[in-house]
């Protein structure tokens, strides 16, 4: 069985794709301050682009329903609007996300410390380990919502380690596929 290997300018450009990101995540943990017109950007430009695709999308694939085809235009009028707003109201935007990411740290902490209590078949170290982690996040991300300081600081390590994260997963895999 013959292994087949992406071609040698791709695996370049993801090596360049990750250190950049790598970079940027790095930079980011360093400098917090850009942050959130980082993330607002970011959410814009998601926002814009998939509303702009959805209505090109509603007038170009005649196959579909024309209920189907008004229902994508107006998700596309609609995305756009909200990535409108989001420009215009960036510090709302901002922390309407921070908010989000404590809430979602917060269930995932709740989560894992119910699994830690619950889950006799793991071993007590185990167990232990989930309940601890799960309560530290729980209340990083209570402390989060709580403290809009400590929100922000909370997603630049969110959006920098993901960025981080991300970077190392693209470079260890072209690494991997160097054969």
């Amino acid at each position: 069985m013959t292994e087949v290997f992406a071609p040698s300018w791709v695996r370049i450009l993801d090596l360049i794709v990750g250190l950049v990101t790598i970079t940027v995540g790095i930079w980011l943990m360093f400098n917090p301050v850009y942050t959130e017109p980082l993330v607002v950007l970011v959410l814009m430009l998601g926002l814009l682009l998939i509303g702009f695709a959805r209505i090109i999308k509603s007038y170009s694939l005649k196959h579909l329903s024309k209920i189907t085809r008004v229902t994508k235009a107006s998700a596309g009028i609609i995305a756009i609007l909200v990535g409108l707003l989001v420009y215009f109201l960036q510090d709302l935007a901002y922390l309407y996300i921070m908010g989000l990411v404590g809430f979602a740290i917060m269930i995932l902490g709740l989560a894992r410390a119910v699994v830690g209590f619950k889950e006799e078949s793991l071993s007590i170290k185990t167990r232990a380990a989930y309940i601890l982690i799960g309560t530290v996040a729980f209340f990083l991300g209570f402390a989060a919502l709580v403290f809009g300081e400590m929100g922000e600081y909370v997603l630049t390590i969110v959006v920098s380690g993901g960025l981080i994260a991300l970077g190392i997963l693209r470079v260890s895999n072209i690494v991997g596929d160097v054969g």
